[in-house]
């Protein structure tokens, strides 16, 4: 394997950089909207109690922390673009299933959809250092993992959007659709 070293400056000006950054995004931005949202989606829109709603999140939690561990088994597996393909697709699909959880009201659906949603988003979060260091090299990759992780504040304004949607619809049903595109 050829040894690779791209400077930040060569980075960012190449194309798979941007469409990796882009991915990155998105991922990141329905994970931390799903987790800043779960409780109040489980009260509001599926009139749970607040302590099952409690144990879902922990639920949540622990499929993040196996999301992690797994999908690097599965990375040294599979590769960077079927990572990349896999956490992609199953993102929108646990997404658009949360969607249909939400308009048929089921509990069960919804701790399926989510749950897969946290777990997908563990492993975006895991296979982000390996990827940078495998597409840009090794030599500058602090750098170059700080510059992909600007993406953050991108996805840290999603809940934002999600609650406000929320509150100018009064239901989650916008707010998941929002996360879906």
């Amino acid at each position: 394997k050829k040894q690779i070293n791209f400077i930040t400056s060569q980075m960012i000006k190449m194309p798979i950089f941007w469409l990796y950054f882009f991915i990155c995004a998105i991922l990141a931005s329905i994970g931390l909207g799903v987790v800043n949202h779960t409780s109040p989606m489980l009260i509001e829109e599926l009139k749970v109690s607040a302590s099952d709603a409690a144990l879902v999140i922990s639920i949540l939690s622990i499929c993040n922390g196996g999301g992690r561990f797994i999908w690097g088994i599965i990375y040294d597996q599979i590769g960077l673009k079927k990572i990349v393909i896999a956490l992609s697709s199953l993102m929108l699909v646990s997404s658009v299933i949360l969607y249909f959880a939400l308009i048929m009201k089921s509990f069960i659906l919804f701790i399926i959809s989510t749950c897969l949603l946290m777990f997908t988003f563990g492993g975006n979060a895991t296979s982000i250092p390996t990827i940078i260091r495998e597409l840009f090299g090794h030599r500058t990759f602090s750098l170059n993992y700080s510059v992909l992780c600007i993406n953050s504040i991108v996805s840290a304004c999603v809940p934002t959007i999600v609650g406000s949607l929320q509150v100018s619809t009064g239901h989650y049903l916008l707010s998941t659709i929002f996360l879906c595109t």
